[in-house]
């Protein structure tokens, strides 16, 4: 929906978003500056941005219950009005923050890093319709198309992954009916991550060699590993951001650990 000229947008006073800018303010921009060509360049490299980081518009939360859901006993988790019992809210969920190339940068702040270490876990599996904010864009944070005021960040908790059945006794099963592998990621394909503006690119080959599958469905990237990063606590801003892979490959972030 569109607000009035003369109103606020709360949505956009929460998430810190600045205002969009209308058709002709957009139009009287001056063209960004093309990106150097560093084809020369180590792929694993590391480097400071030109132009800064922006945070990106295309990353959403994905399969996150509604409520408060820190795994105390006591809390508001997960209560949807098709539930029976109230001990059916319980946070049995991969809920994470999910994007692709055209999400652009995911940014974060660290508070008090000491230590010299920064994990991220991650979901790599996550499949093309799983984005929805990024439907039907063809570049970073859709730069030339206008977005309408008031869209949710949220992907609300729908059963479309899973399917339901009956057994022969007549219980109710959920049978899980997808994949958690990596899947095949183009040779194109960039992971890059800012620790305070720097900025590390690792390839494709880089990429699989320094993740790490712990379990399952968890998967690890230390992007940090340093005990003389800082001599005293610090805040820290981390960013990441898929590139050369398009709409096909998206990674969730579900977990963020520092010392």
């Amino acid at each position: 929906f569109d607000l009035p000229d003369d109103s606020i947008d709360v949505f956009n006073v929460v998430t810190g978003r600045r205002q969009l800018f209308n058709d002709d303010a957009f139009d009287r921009l001056p063209a960004r500056q093309q990106e150097k060509d560093d084809i020369l360049t180590p792929l694993h490299r590391t480097r400071e941005l030109e132009d800064g980081i922006i945070p990106g518009k295309g990353w959403e939360i994905w399969d996150e219950p509604q409520g408060t859901c820190d795994g105390t006993y006591n809390v508001t988790c997960n209560r949807w009005t098709g539930h029976n019992c109230v001990l059916e809210g319980h946070h049995d969920y991969r809920g994470a923050i999910i994007g692709n190339e055209y999400s652009g940068w995911l940014v974060m702040t660290l508070n008090d890093l000491k230590e010299g270490v920064i994990i991220l876990k991650l979901h790599t599996w996550h499949t093309e319709n799983e984005s929805t904010r990024t439907e039907g864009w063809t570049s970073v944070d859709n730069a030339r198309e206008r977005r309408r005021l008031g869209e949710s960040l949220v992907q609300r908790y729908t059963t479309e992954y899973f399917h339901d059945s009956t057994v022969e006794d007549g219980s109710w099963e959920r049978e899980l009916m997808r994949s958690y592998e990596t899947p095949d990621l183009p040779e194109s394909f960039e992971f890059e991550y800012a620790i305070d503006g720097k900025v590390t690119t690792l390839n494709k080959e880089q990429f699989l060699k320094e993740k790490k599958q712990i379990q399952r469905v968890v998967e690890t990237l230390t992007i940090l590993d340093d005990p003389n990063f800082t001599k005293e606590g610090k805040d820290v801003e981390i960013a990441i951001r898929l590139k050369g892979s398009g709409r096909s490959i998206v990674f969730g972030v579900s977990h963020v650990y520092w010392a």
